[in-house]
């Protein structure tokens, strides 16, 4: 039977076979998945001279260079010449083995939920849960979530998730005699969470640190800290902070009941507190308060209706910033252009540098959004019926909008958030008081196969 010449994949051009743009070619893998790159070449065994086309290299279905094992020993393998190159076909949309895929590519919508905790008894009506203290963090090159909860009549529960799978990794209940009561930190391989309880040493309210290894959740250990005189019966929050070279953890300790409040210095490396300063109450006349960041040698201490600003490791007291009324400051949060952010009660952004200078503001959605929180350029705070996220300008004075992640949050101004656990990939929304199961809910999944 005659074979016609222009229907073959290939033309014989000076000696030298070219493959025709558009044409298919199959072909059995039988010695080994590929360890990366991959080209192929076409040598013919009956014609004169045995000739071959050049080399061209192999691409996926998405022209991207191969990675190593998206070939398979034995596969079967149809690859269209493109012109440049072999591009492989029918890879069911061309995803392969630890792809990072978009959750809207497989459901249309921006995130979808990815592990679900239930910290109450949804059948007890008595029993709410509180789920405001929360991070996500990467260790080791794994994406983990974590958050606290406090169940009415059920006590404290510490919850960590792998965000790619959703997998519930860990649990773990408060120390004994103690509750948790501050953000969450991550830095380098450890967990850091400020509590606070009665010790029984001293028969007086006391203050720590609980240190945990983030990925197994076993206790590093528990360190507790003094104050001078009166002792500090809340661990109010947590931050890091640059000391010179050296990077330290802050605990803002306070007393509600005298209006104290101190900052105790931990230092990561030795796994001990290093000192804590004098009573600081005195320079905080408009409300103790109860939430802290750092920005380089400057200390930004907040209440509902103020900021206050400290300096080095002596804590010297700069200035502060007034607000109108108690309620009106939400939440506070170090910026992309080297500043501190402040979010109001009507859904408004103050942005100012060190020095206390107010350089803009801008509206964000609201009203009563909390829990302001930055990461390089990414923004987001929480208000009753989501959270929110924006993607900050340069100079940090403006932001655009992103989306905005449903969920029944609950927050107001007298329900604060500290801070909204998120990344580019997740976020975990805070619940308040409420029968609402929490969820970690992701913008990636990692595809198994």
């Amino acid at each position: 039977m005659a074979c016609r010449t222009d229907l073959a994949p290939v033309d014989l051009v000076n000696g030298k076979l070219v493959p025709k743009r558009g044409y298919a070619f199959r072909f059995f893998k039988v010695d080994g998945p590929n360890t990366g790159p991959a080209t192929l070449a076409i040598v013919s065994d009956t014609l004169p001279g045995n000739p071959s086309s050049a080399t061209y290299q192999i691409v996926n279905s998405k022209g991207q260079t191969l990675k190593g094992g998206e070939m398979v020993k034995g596969g079967i393998y149809t690859l269209v010449f493109n012109g440049t190159s072999f591009q492989l076909q029918g890879e069911g949309g061309g995803y392969s083995a630890s792809d990072l895929i978009k959750a809207q590519d497989l459901v249309n919508r921006p995130y979808i939920v990815t592990n679900e905790i239930n910290p109450i008894d949804t059948n007890n009506l008595s029993n709410t849960a509180t789920f405001f203290n929360s991070e996500i963090a990467t260790v080791n090159g794994v994406e983990y979530a974590f958050a606290w909860a406090n169940a009415y009549s059920l006590g404290q529960k510490f919850y960590c998730w792998e965000v790619l799978t959703g997998r519930l990794v860990w649990t773990k209940g408060a120390p004994s005699g103690y509750a948790y009561g501050t953000r969450i930190i991550v830095y380098n391989d450890k967990l850091y969470v400020g509590v606070y309880g009665h010790d029984e040493t001293t028969t007086q309210n006391s203050y720590g640190l609980e240190v945990l290894n983030p990925v197994n959740g076993s206790r590093i250990s528990l360190v507790f800290g003094t104050v001078p005189s009166s002792y500090a019966d809340r661990a109010a929050d947590i931050c890091l902070w640059d000391n010179g070279a050296t990077k330290e953890v802050l605990l803002l300790a306070t007393n509600y009941s005298n209006g104290y409040s101190w900052i105790a210095r931990f230092n990561p490396t030795s796994g001990a507190f290093l000192g804590v300063s004098a009573n600081l109450g005195g320079n905080h006349t408009d409300i103790i308060p109860h939430r802290m960041q750092t920005v380089g040698d400057y200390i930004f201490l907040a209440s509902s209706k103020c900021m206050y600003q400290h300096k080095g490791a002596s804590f010297s007291y700069i200035g502060k910033v007034p607000f109108t009324y108690e309620y009106q400051m939400l939440g506070l949060a170090a910026n992309n252009a080297g500043g501190i952010s402040v979010i109001h009660v009507y859904g408004i952004v103050y942005v100012y540098s060190t020095s206390l200078a107010q350089l803009s503001t801008f509206s964000v959605n609201g009203p009563e959004p909390s829990g302001l929180s930055i990461k390089g350029d990414l923004m987001s705070c929480a208000t009753k019926s989501g959270v929110h996220m924006y993607r900050l300008a340069a100079d940090a004075k403006s932001a655009s909008f992103i989306e905005t992640i449903a969920a029944s949050c609950d927050v107001s101004n007298v329900a604060t958030v500290a801070n909204v656990g998120f990344s580019e990939n997740a976020v975990i929304p805070p619940i308040n008081a409420s029968r609402t199961i929490a969820s970690v809910l992701s913008k990636t999944l990692k595809l198994q196969r």
